[in-house]
């Protein structure tokens, strides 16, 4: 718990920032930093979830008739929690794109060479005539985020 508040006083897209342009750019490289910084998001709510759930009823009367705490866990507090699990999971996964969008274009995080849609947005501001390098990408970023909006919000309904 205390590690995840550590992680969370620093500025995420601060530390990104710093971490790739001291490390050589890679793809790979920045999907293991934004990971490592994402999942204190996820770990908060489990654990927040789960300290709910104990105090439940139904874990309450589970604990009476002598179930062990792993099987409580696994079968009755695990899929009550899941869903909301996986909103946090996939709201977090558009945030990472919404990340990744930004470094590159900032031009930090993937090499140059790769084409990825921030650094079509960024070579858009060099080729003011170019509007496609501009509408297209922008497009995708948005319809991509709005997909897992969505995504998100019917799984938040399913109960």
């Amino acid at each position: 718990s205390r590690v995840i508040e550590v992680l969370n006083s620093i500025p995420s897209l601060l530390l990104i920032i710093a971490l790739s342009a001291i490390a050589k750019p890679s793809f790979s490289l920045l999907i293991i930093i934004i990971g490592f910084l994402s999942w204190t998001n996820i770990a908060r709510l489990t654990r927040a979830e789960y300290l709910k759930a104990k105090q439940l009823d139904y874990v309450t009367s589970c604990r009476a008739i002598g179930m062990s705490y792993f099987r409580i866990i696994i079968k009755h507090i695990l899929p009550n929690v899941f869903p909301l699990i996986l909103v946090q999971i996939v709201f977090g996964l558009a945030g990472a794109v919404l990340i990744e969008a930004s470094l590159s274009f900032i031009g930090v995080g993937v090499p140059l060479n790769t084409i990825t849609w921030g650094s079509l947005l960024n070579e858009a501001r060099e080729h003011f005539s170019a509007w496609w390098l501009v509408i297209f990408p922008g497009l995708c970023v948005f319809t991509l985020i709005f997909i897992y909006n969505k995504i998100a919000n019917e799984i938040s309904k399913i109960k």
